[in-house]
């Protein structure tokens, strides 16, 4: 009797031990943890780890500043709004115009395809579709002005850049409307930069964020050309990359390390700093 004890005891060490290692192994996915699921190295694949990079950080950023006003507008439920603690600002740091034009771009859309698929799109201009080894084109050729979108992406260094041109003046150079590169820096850190904004995000192996510096300038003012970093091999950016001191450049600053968010706001005329604690909000991220 007292050896089919010892055994009972030790079959239940040995499955509570099991249960406990499957929750280690396979922790609960919530909608801000970055969930990659195209490995792929070509642009669609490119293009879809910087949706979930994205889709990872806006859910994270958005849910804790919407728990933060909660409590805000808890403490101060008349004035809430005018409460130098209340956050206004949504986080959009990257916008993109044309975003869903180039994020149909493939080897497999033939240059028949894409008219159709582009047609309105277009408004009446004539559409030109072509693509070799990672290269891609469009053009809207206008009666007055070409569009021209290109996506290029390196595959040694995981990165893409789309550039958007209008040539208005028909000379053939056109002028730089908007752009976007994404680098995948190592496993789990990614860069982001357009022509107003600069994102650098290091997740932990779970896909947790670690680490994220962010910011939106007032104005235009990095250019591909002059500031690129598609197909380079980069190590080191993060917060000096990110921004300068020069904080009348910016509308808004972002920090997160150490589960704190900080928002260094710079659109009003008074300047504004929020400090977030992560931990207290947690719960949050599984009722989503």
């Amino acid at each position: 009797m007292k050896k089919s004890l010892i055994l009972i005891v030790a079959l239940l060490l040995v499955l509570l031990s099991s249960c406990g290692k499957d929750e280690e192994q396979n922790p609960i996915v919530t909608a801000d943890m970055l969930n990659i699921t195209n490995y792929e190295m070509n642009f669609p694949g490119a293009m879809s780890r910087y949706d979930s990079v994205m889709s990872a950080l806006t859910t994270r950023i958005t849910v804790l500043k919407d728990e933060h006003n909660k409590t805000v507008k808890q403490d101060n439920p008349s004035n809430y709004f005018l409460s130098k603690d209340y956050i206004l600002s949504a986080f959009s740091p990257i916008e993109i115009k044309y975003y869903r034009i180039i994020s149909q771009f493939s080897d497999e859309l033939t240059s028949s395809d894409a008219e159709s698929l582009f047609r309105a799109d277009a408004d009446g201009a004539t559409v030109i579709y072509t693509s070799a080894e990672n290269e891609y084109l469009l053009k809207f050729i206008h009666e007055e002005y070409i569009e021209t979108f290109t996506v290029s992406y390196d595959k040694e260094s995981d990165s893409f850049r789309y550039l958007y041109l209008s040539d208005k003046e028909g000379d053939g150079d056109g002028d730089e409307s908007e752009f976007l590169e994404f680098v995948t820096l190592s496993d789990n850190s990614f860069a982001v930069q357009t022509d107003r904004g600069r994102i650098t995000a290091d997740f932990d192996s779970d896909g947790k964020l670690r680490e994220m510096y962010c910011s939106k300038l007032k104005t235009k003012t990095y250019t591909a050309e002059k500031n690129g970093i598609y197909g380079k091999a980069l190590s080191g950016l993060g917060k000096s990359w990110t921004y300068s001191k020069k904080r009348k450049n910016y509308e808004y600053v972002y920090e997160y390390s150490d589960n704190i968010l900080i928002l260094k706001d710079y659109s009003a005329a008074t300047p504004a700093e929020i400090k977030i604690d992560a931990s207290k909000f947690e719960s949050a991220f599984y009722l989503l």
